[in-house]
């Protein structure tokens, strides 16, 4: 997992082990999400708080990342 800040956005890259949704949030951050199909790297964005945003520009980092997915059920087959 890598992090950049630019501005007012957090651009955050994550490796999700399998299929699902993967929420990210934290102190000072928005709440994103991104879905995959499958084991990939996702890129999410976040927008920052002015507070968070003057905290990172002095050269600080992050002070709180909550990153979580939820995998998805294996579907099933109904026959009638």
């Amino acid at each position: 997992m890598s992090h950049k800040v630019t501005g007012h956005i957090a651009t955050l890259v994550v490796k999700v082990p399998s299929a699902g949704k993967l929420v990210a949030t934290g102190k000072g951050l928005s709440k994103a999400s991104k879905k995959s199909t499958g084991a990939s790297t996702l890129t999410v964005k976040l927008h920052l708080t002015k507070g968070e945003a003057a905290f990172l520009g002095k050269g600080r980092t992050i002070r709180q990342l909550s990153a979580g997915s939820q995998h998805r059920s294996a579907r099933s087959t109904r026959s009638s």
